[in-house]
């Protein structure tokens, strides 16, 4: 799991001062990591962008307390609309 601190403005005029990289499964356990898609092995990374909190909070205390504070303050990672 990676963190990336982001300089555009667009980004941080609305909010995210930064992107958590990891793995799909973070958000549910059914989504792949990868997938063979026209004889071609596809790997797949999941993008979350960050406030400053959530930033400053993986920061100092880690991902695991990060993903403890989604939890506990309902943020959805991922949202699937029908």
């Amino acid at each position: 799991m990676h963190t990336v601190k982001t300089d555009s403005s667009y980004l941080n005029e609305n909010g995210w001062v930064a992107f958590l990289i990891t793995i799909p499964a973070m958000a549910l356990d059914n989504l792949p990591t990868n997938a063979k898609i026209c004889a071609q092995y596809i790997k797949f990374h999941l993008v979350v962008p960050l406030n400053e909190a959530a930033y400053s909070l993986k920061l100092s205390e880690g991902y695991d307390s990060l993903l403890d504070f989604f939890e506990q303050t309902g943020k959805g990672i991922v949202a699937f609309s029908e």
